[in-house]
């Protein structure tokens, strides 16, 4: 199937699951919250509202979603969301790859919450770069968000971070994402390898 039909079918899915019009905007901020439950310092709240609120401004009607990749445990992560209520509109959890690249999919930009560094110098992709890589092939908006970095140093964003997508410069070890289907095989690839990566530090 080509890829802008299932890409219109993941606006559709997404935006009747939240009750919006097909004219109102995503803003998707992603967190991987496998293996802790996540907890926002003052910090992380403060970065969070100067995200949503430069959306607010940036996009037309925009409904900010905080979406956190989970552990497929059966159970939903508590998500503290007294601490960040006013903030964001909807707190949801995900711990399927096909469900995760519906909401990339559907959404009208991303930013990507970096609170905890994933090793390096391994050889292997990070789950951060698969996330870039499906967002690039899917030509989506990305900003990537170091959460424990200097509140100001997140916000250096201009309107064409935030509204155009960039071409894909990842490394090639990654596959080529063509479609849909090819798109939710590398991100299962890599939530399994960083699952087994978590659990074995544990």
């Amino acid at each position: 199937m080509n890829l802008d039909i299932q890409l219109a079918w993941c606006r559709h899915w997404v935006r009747e699951q939240l009750g919006l019009k097909p004219s109102d905007s995503i803003v998707l901020l992603i967190h991987d919250s496998r293996g802790s439950i996540p907890r926002w310092s003052k910090r992380h709240r403060e970065t969070i509202h100067a995200l949503t609120t430069e959306s607010r401004w940036q996009f037309s009607h925009p409904l900010c979603v905080l979406l956190s990749v989970v552990e497929p445990s059966g159970q939903t992560a508590k998500l503290q969301e007294s601490t960040l209520l006013g903030i964001v509109d909807e707190q949801i959890t995900v711990h399927d790859a096909s469900d995760l690249c519906g909401w990339i999919g559907a959404a009208s930009t991303l930013f990507f919450l970096d609170s905890c560094h994933e090793p390096k110098g391994s050889g292997q992709v990070t789950f951060q770069e698969c996330l870039r890589e499906v967002s690039d092939q899917f030509k989506k908006p990305w900003n990537l968000i170091p959460l424990e970095s200097p509140y100001r140093a997140s916000m250096e964003l201009d309107w064409e971070r935030l509204h155009q997508a960039r071409d894909s410069q990842t490394k090639k070890t990654l596959g080529t994402v063509g479609g849909f289907n090819s798109a939710v095989d590398l991100l299962e690839r890599c939530l399994g390898r960083t699952f087994r990566q978590v659990r074995q530090a544990g």
